[in-house]
């Protein structure tokens, strides 16, 4: 499961954002945003809202495709305030997901290359462990990277996780690190609500009880940045007491997304699950995740090692 893929995404071309769209390319368009939303958002009557909302005509001076793609995505903001619908210029994706291709192969030689986006080891000042995770890779490839990772931090007095710029991303890595970090094995930590009604709980990965590194004090790092598996992996780990959240309140991206072709050119990004805490029947959509310590996220991590220097014990 992806619970978002703004990450995933690779960058277009200016060239290519700076080009015109036709009238009748417009009208197509439209038709297409407003049929993939009645069918796949799970929120039925802001599909309904936007549906009803939108308008060719209103589009039609727009003059490329960068305005165009700003102008729709200010509109779904101000008509259904879902950050997890928007829509992009990406042919593409488009063509892989029009003819049925993986569309995660490249993604997943991306993310290798990219370390699974966890950055920065460091052993800080006090033996206290430091790492920033820029995004939730797909963990079908990352497990043995990330568990001989978090080796590197077995001795240390606490560990602080960075996920003030984190992305988001898949519900996979999620469940690896919710299985590294938690006590006992297969907790569930995520209940997802589809619009068709049915409902998927997702669990902690078992890991084998020789590989269970960390259990020492946990600090993790937020942001109004923080977004969706980002803002998921910090309610999980506040609601269970297993990490003390500082910073900001995160974003406030709470549904599950999914790509949808439009077209050969444009992908839609659909909200397609509720997504709730089963240990508590809430989410984060809207609301964030409130930290347990709140200072502007420029200070988080002074106030992380503040705490952690005082409250960690040693290895």
């Amino acid at each position: 499961m992806k619970l978002i893929l703004t990450y995933f995404f690779i960058l277009v071309s200016a060239f290519c954002l700076s080009q015109s769209l036709g009238v009748s390319q417009i009208d197509s368009l439209i038709v297409g945003i407003k049929k993939t939303i009645n069918e796949n958002y799970v929120l039925t009557d802001k599909a309904k809202l936007i549906s009803d909302s939108l308008q060719s005509k209103n589009y039609y001076e727009i003059k490329t495709i960068d305005s165009l793609m700003n102008k729709l995505n200010n509109d779904f903001i101000q008509i259904a305030n879902d950050k997890h619908l928007f829509i992009q210029y990406q042919p593409t994706i488009a063509e892989d997901l029009l003819n049925k291709k993986d569309i995660h192969e490249k993604q997943n030689k991306k993310e290798k290359r990219e370390h699974y986006g966890f950055e920065n080891s460091e052993i800080l000042e006090g033996n206290i462990g430091y790492f920033k995770l820029n995004y939730f890779a797909d963990a079908t490839h990352a497990k043995k990277f990330v568990i001989k990772y978090f080796h590197h931090f077995n001795k240390t007095s606490a560990l602080i996780i960075d996920t003030r710029s984190n992305l988001g991303g898949s519900g996979s890595m999620l469940q690896l690190l919710t299985g590294i970090l938690l006590p006992g094995s297969e907790n569930e930590i995520l209940k997802i609500n589809y619009k068709s009604g049915r409902a998927v709980t997702m669990k902690a990965k078992k890991i084998d009880s020789t590989k269970e590194y960390l259990k020492q004090p946990i600090y993790i790092l937020c942001s109004n940045q923080t977004f969706s598996a980002g803002e998921a992996f910090a309610l999980i780990m506040k609601n269970r007491s297993r990490a003390v959240i500082i910073g900001d309140t995160t974003a406030g991206a709470g549904n599950v997304a999914g790509p949808f072709a439009i077209n050969n050119q444009f992908v839609l990004t659909v909200p397609v699950g509720i997504i709730v805490d089963p240990l508590t029947n809430k989410g984060w959509e809207h609301d964030g995740v409130i930290p347990d310590i709140n200072v502007d996220s420029s200070q988080a991590l002074d106030k992380a090692l503040m705490h952690a220097r005082i409250n960690s014990h040693p290895q």
